[in-house]
């Protein structure tokens, strides 16, 4: 899968190619209620986000272990990592170790040091206070 990746520090890389399990494929495992409001995906160190379940459902969501046709660098996240192209990288969780599926919204690291919910690149949503 080809996407673009968008830094929340105004930086982009275009036309990255991610190998992995699309999340719509974790999604069909798993079956979640339709409740579901809201995905944390934690990685190592005590790392999290929260992730929207529209954003998280989307065709082009992976969960990531290649990155341009190689085994996914450890500086990007090896063993695997969440790939939300749809949202700022702080999204895209790196050492991916598990996934909760919730109703509730709880707020990731960044999150809870005041960065927006969602994270659309193309609304520029970094901050609540949309100063950053």
């Amino acid at each position: 899968m080809k996407a673009d990746f968008h830094c929340v520090t105004r930086w982009s890389v275009p036309d990255l190619r991610w190998e992995g399990v699309l999340a719509r494929t974790i999604i069909e495992l798993c079956r979640p209620k339709e409740e579901v409001r809201w995905v944390l995906a934690y990685g190592r160190e005590g790392y999290s986000t929260n992730v929207p379940y529209g954003y998280f459902a989307q065709e082009d969501t992976i969960l990531a272990h290649k990155l341009n046709g190689k085994p996914l660098p450890p500086e990007n996240g090896w063993p695997l990592r969440l790939v939300v192209p749809s949202l700022y990288a702080w999204k895209s969780a790196k050492y991916l170790v598990r996934l909760e599926f919730t109703r509730e919204k709880r707020q990731g690291y960044w999150e809870e040091r005041g960065y927006h919910d969602v994270g659309d690149p193309w609304k520029e949503e970094r901050r609540w206070d949309s100063r950053a």
